[in-house]
């Protein structure tokens, strides 16, 4: 859109737009650039460049879960025979969840977990495989509608296991407990059907084994990329592989680790084909396919280092594939159970940020819901939730704010004072948002602020009794500006927004007149 200059002499900024969280440097640090965020938060940055306060979310199903239970695991799959299903598991019960209906697939004996044995799900021979890390492996075939329980795994040769993949189509446990006593760098793969060639899941000869680094530091979980089975222990990545031997048996071979960094978290392990992801002590790591790491949150380690370190290994993650994100449960630094805040990576963009849910969530998952990409969240009280669906403006029926405060931005005139003139926000109209809070710093807070309110409205709103058609025109959800006049002689500016109904920044720009060559 076109506006008008406030003054001939005036100068109009470049246009800035709003990325990343940057809270380890601050300004004038080279680091940084004007379009970094000191602080952000519940706010989600676009593919269209926009930052526009987070999605809600609303209840999946309405009926609070027996005993309220902690949510500890949720899962989206689909059976060969019985289509999709998905399954909501608590410390002591495991249930197929419709969002209407919920059945009972515990069976005879109850899990004995507690609200932190958070549970991976393999899918593998056409069931889920499911393992909190306390009791024996489980697995369902996806009958609920005559309701087949959950089985306990057969034929193996340990009564738990910290984590388990597949690779190679066969199942792989790690760091299990044998006769009561743990083997904690321990592998145990299954065997296939000699008969038919088939996997057997059932199948676990004693020499199916690795010692991964006997005697050295213990298995934290691990995941299956690039044709390796990717062990994560306390002090770094060990890569191995299931070979075939020249006498016929299966054989474990571990290659080439790759030390110094501390994985804590099996639940934070996600594996796509770019990139494994994982939480180490240091931060946000990212593994490529040439076995180069990169902490990906090191600009924003400082947020990262504030977070409650004895609750990192229960951290979890999953993926927003539209968004191009990877987001990890975490706590802040006093909560002790479930996690309350979202640490965000935008595995384009590098951006990374926090979001702060209005309540603490336990477990959370990608789904798919009515053909479009959602996510589940799981509450510490028996709840479950559905989100990312773009109706949802509140937290359940608990409203949330989002601020997004920039980093000082001297107009590349570092030192040099400047009258400022204006600063006009860009944003578009969303939901039912109708004002912003805007504070304008003035070099670095030494000088008292600008603040005043943005309307995010029109004299008119949708569905509201105004009819377009009878001579009035519908604003249109396009960019818009609001002014901020200032008036002040300073070296830098920086923009803050922050409110509790839905809003979209675009982005800002200056106008001012420079006072020095």
């Amino acid at each position: 859109m076109t506006v008008d200059r406030v003054a001939p002499e005036a100068i109009t900024s470049d246009f800035f737009h709003v990325q990343g969280q940057k809270s380890r440097w601050r300004y004038p640090d080279r680091h940084l650039t004007p379009e970094d965020c000191e602080e952000l938060y519940n706010v989600n940055l676009s593919d269209q460049g926009s930052a526009d306060s987070r999605l809600g979310m609303v209840l999946y199903n309405d009926t609070q879960i027996t005993g309220e239970e902690a949510v500890v695991g949720i899962w989206e799959g689909d059976f060969r025979t019985t289509g999709t299903k998905r399954l909501v598991v608590t410390p002591t019960k495991v249930y197929s969840d419709d969002g209407t209906t919920r059945v009972d697939l515990t069976g005879s004996t109850d899990l004995t977990g507690d609200d932190d044995d958070r549970v991976r799900f393999l899918y593998l021979s056409n069931q889920v495989v499911l393992n909190n890390g306390v009791d024996q492996i489980r697995t369902w075939e996806g009958n609920d509608t005559t309701p087949v329980a959950t089985a306990d795994l057969a034929g193996v040769l340990w009564t738990s296991c910290r984590d388990m993949l597949v690779h190679k189509n066969m199942l792989l446990v790690m760091n299990t407990v044998e006769g009561g006593t743990r083997y904690p760098t321990r592998v145990r793969f299954c065997d296939i059907n000699r008969d038919t060639f088939v996997v057997d899941i059932t199948n676990w000869p004693i020499a199916n084994r690795h010692e991964v680094y006997d005697g050295g530091t213990a298995i934290i979980g691990g995941v299956e990329a690039w044709g390796r089975a990717l062990i994560f222990k306390e002090d770094g990545l060990y890569p191995g592989e299931i070979i075939f031997d020249d006498m016929g048996h299966y054989a474990f071979r571990v290659d080439q680790p790759l030390r110094g960094f501390s994985p804590v978290s099996k639940m934070s392990l996600v594996a796509r084909p770019n990139f494994v992801f994982g939480a180490a002590r240091e931060g946000v790591f990212v593994i490529d396919p040439s076995f180069n790491i990169q902490i990906v949150n090191s600009e924003d380690v400082t947020a990262w280092l504030a977070l409650n370190k004895d609750r990192l290994e229960y951290a979890q993650a999953w993926v927003r594939e539209e968004e191009h994100q990877v987001r990890l449960l975490c706590s802040s630094t006093l909560n002790t159970e479930g996690h309350d805040r979202v640490l965000v990576w935008d595995w384009e963009t590098g951006n990374t940020w926090m979001d702060r849910p209005a309540f603490e969530l336990n477990a959370a998952a990608r789904v798919t819901l009515s053909g479009e990409e959602a996510e589940l969240y799981g509450t510490t009280d028996g709840y479950v939730y559905q989100g990312n669906v773009g109706s949802y403006e509140l937290d359940g029926t608990t409203s949330f704010g989002w601020r997004i405060k920039m980093h000082p931005n001297d107009l590349c005139l570092p030192g040099k004072s400047k009258h400022i003139l204006n600063v006009r926000t860009f944003f578009r109209l969303r939901g039912s948002g109708e004002q912003v809070n805007m504070v304008l710093h003035i070099d670095g807070g030494n000088k008292g602020p600008k603040m005043r309110q943005l309307s995010m409205r029109g004299p008119h709103q949708w569905n509201e009794g105004s009819q377009w058609n009878s001579g009035l025109t519908w604003p249109g959800s396009g960019v818009r500006a609001a002014d901020t006049w200032v008036n002040r002689v300073c070296e830098s500016v920086a923009p803050e927004w922050y409110a509790t109904t839905p809003a979209t920044i675009e982005g800002y720009q200056v106008e001012y007149i420079p006072l020095e060559e």
